[in-house]
């Protein structure tokens, strides 16, 4: 079978978690005797540019092509929804040259992937969309409504619109005004401040109601393309049955690793060692972890080992924001980027990884991998965290962005004897990107059938 995976990102223009577990998927699918392309969509910024070039490479013998969008001259309509053109018969001319069987998505946007699943569609070719992040359909990218409570992810344009003007910094009363006028009204001026590329804070609110409204409608528009769905968790799953998706057309998936290479024993220390390994976002929520290790005795013997990657400038003011509350705490060692070959030997000397985030995880991939470790979790109390870590087996959870409850979780690991050694022993088996795969490869064919007996029969 020749599979075509899309994806938003991937090596090593970025490592995050979708493209952890694609590379390690793409691997396996090959050992399956597929042969596995992938494609995603990246920017550049040029004066007097092309508008749109390509690029291809290979990577663990998968091909991967790129396009990349000159976002030079782009109005607001064509980098939120692009539907030029040349950007449909690029991406066709990608298919026409790969010939996929089956493609399988691995993000969502309004610009880029409705444009591709058009093209999928209209070629007659199974589609399939995995659900990754909650940024694929959350205007605010991380489904929190109003950025406190836990929001069940159905799509309503007004309390979207709500919540993400609340993200933008607009007083709540202003937020519903403003959701609640007439949608012509608001249509218009989007469409006007557009065209004449008009920018600032003050555009980007007066485009909100015509910006939510098109993303809405065009995610609807998507998801009736797809012809399958993949949930890696419990709660992707319930958001899709939640937005109308049919029960038979979702699989539930949940991650898995690679196996890990040869673990080193921990070295016994004194000191208790917490660790996080991860992106340098706001989402990540590092402060929240920063804040409570203030909150702890000066005279515990506590060391907290920062790995984090910066990537691009987007995150740099807040970088500098952790810097500033980390100053004064000597026991905050900061060690930048690691390599994939780092990860399990960095991990199984921690005695405690944190994952303090602030939006709701599918997974993340990080904590299937410390457990691979022997290296117990202290997780927010959210998403796919919450689903992993049941009864204190294998970690701890905190009350999301409580930062006195993740402080007392660390004191009662640090005072309370053998309970470090209580979560280690209770990590659950994990499952492999084997597993996953065969699951995945099950999936592809069952489309793949079906699709073909419709053809059959028309």
């Amino acid at each position: 079978m020749r599979i075509l995976q899309v994806s938003c990102s991937f090596y090593p223009k970025k490592i995050g978690g979708t493209e952890v577990y694609l590379r390690a998927l793409n691997r396996q699918l090959i050992k399956l005797g597929h042969q596995v392309f992938l494609s995603f969509t990246d920017e550049f910024y040029e004066k007097n540019g092309p508008l749109l070039r390509e690029k291809k490479y290979t990577i663990d013998g998968v091909e991967v092509f790129v396009i990349e969008k000159n976002t030079r001259d782009l109005k607001t309509a064509d980098i939120y929804f692009d539907s030029r053109r040349i950007t449909y018969d690029l991406f066709k001319n990608q298919i026409n040259r790969i010939q996929p069987d089956i493609v399988n998505f691995h993000h969502f946007s309004p610009a880029d992937t409705i444009t591709q699943l058009k093209v999928v569609k209209e070629l007659k070719i199974p589609i399939i969309l995995t659900y990754h992040t909650p940024g694929m359909t959350c205007g605010c990218e991380n489904l929190l409504f109003l950025k406190k409570r836990v929001c069940n992810g159905k799509i309503d344009y007004k309390r979207c619109l709500v919540c993400t003007q609340f993200k933008y910094g607009i007083p709540k009363a202003l937020a519903y005004v403003w959701a609640s006028l007439p949608y012509f009204f608001s249509e218009s001026i989007g469409t006007f401040t557009s065209t004449l590329k008009l920018k600032g804070r003050f555009i980007t609110w007066l485009q909100l109601p015509w910006l939510s409204r098109k993303r809405i409608d065009r995610w609807q528009d998507g998801f009736k393309m797809v012809d399958h769905f993949i949930a890696v968790c419990q709660w992707v799953y319930d958001f899709l049955l939640e937005n109308g998706i049919a029960d038979e057309k979702i699989t539930l998936c949940r991650q898995g690793i690679d196996s890990p290479l040869t673990i080193a024993r921990k070295e016994k220390s004194t000191t208790l060692r917490l660790g996080y390994l991860g992106r340098i976002h706001p989402f990540k929520g590092i402060d929240i972890l920063i804040k409570a290790l203030k909150l702890l005795p000066s005279d515990y013997k506590i060391e907290t080992f920062i790995y984090g990657s910066l990537e691009g400038k987007a995150n740099d003011k807040y970088y500098k924001r952790l810097l500033r509350l980390a100053r004064s705490n000597k026991k905050i060692k900061w060690l930048g980027k690691i390599a994939d070959s780092e990860k399990f030997a960095i991990l199984s000397q921690l005695d405690l990884l944190v994952i303090p985030s602030f939006w709701r995880e599918t997974g993340p991939l990080v904590l299937l991998e410390s457990w691979a470790s022997r290296t117990a979790v202290i997780a927010s109390n959210l998403g796919g965290m919450a689903e992993l870590i049941k009864e204190e087996r294998g970690g701890l959870l905190f009350n999301l962005d409580d930062t006195t409850d993740l402080a007392k979780k660390i004191e009662r690991v640090y005072r309370e004897p053998g309970l470090l050694e209580r979560l280690e022993s209770t990590i659950p088996p994990l499952r492999t990107m084997q597993e996953v795969s065969g699951e995945i490869d099950s999936i592809y064919n069952k489309v793949l059938n079906t699709k073909l007996k419709l053809k059959t029969n028309e």
